[in-house]
């Protein structure tokens, strides 16, 4: 927006006037979308007389990252691109953050907002919404009448998704939520989740 203003003694027409709110009066706004010559012609009297103004609008694009998906606990990289002053605000940031490509680590969902601004101090903003996907649950468990630390030990897998065990030791199926091992020697038994979202989780149990 932009003030058009002009001094004379009686009637007023703005040109061109379609930017222009009101261009039958000394001062009006004008919303001109490129850099524009307006002519004001005043009458009085004694004829019209003509002057202009040239109004330069210095254009401001600004793109932030496209919409991102991250597993609890984990870091996302924001970014934009197109102009010179990044400001960034959500709810990762206790306040402001200047840097163009700020890491976060979100605990909710939320909209990122970040406002440019050129050299003329035109600003535009833009946002990404950030999903955070809760992790999957991972658990092992012993069967107490099982665990005697020296013949066989029965493991089970209290997950919330797909998974598999995993063990430098012998594991006899490593999808079945049951397992028997035979460990010879102290022996790190993990059970890794993965979901439909590609969020992890895991636990571990020695035997």
């Amino acid at each position: 927006r932009v003030e058009l203003n002009a001094e004379s003694t009686e009637g007023y027409e703005w040109f061109p006037k379609e930017p222009i709110l009101d261009p039958f009066v000394s001062n009006t706004p004008a919303y001109p979308e490129e850099t524009t010559y307006f002519i004001v012609k005043a009458e009085n009297g004694c004829g019209s007389v003509f002057d202009t103004v040239i109004v330069i609008v210095d254009p401001i694009q600004i793109d932030a990252v496209v919409d991102i998906a991250v597993c609890e606990g984990d870091t996302v990289r924001l970014g934009a691109e197109g102009t010179y002053v990044y400001v960034w605000e959500g709810p990762a940031f206790s306040s402001p953050n200047y840097n163009q490509y700020p890491v976060i680590r979100p605990e909710e969902s939320a909209w990122y907002k970040v406002t440019g601004q050129n050299l003329n101090g035109c600003t535009r903003a833009d946002s990404t919404f950030v999903t955070v996907f809760q992790n999957p649950t991972a658990e092992i468990t012993t069967k107490l009448d099982t665990f005697t630390g020296l013949t066989n030990i029965e493991l089970v897998a209290n997950v919330s998704s797909n998974f598999t065990w995993v063990s430098e030791g012998y594991i006899p199926c490593d999808t079945c939520d049951t397992i028997t091992v035979y460990p010879l020697k102290k022996t790190i038994y993990y059970v890794r989740a993965i979901d439909s979202n590609g969020c992890i989780a895991t636990d571990s149990i020695h035997a």
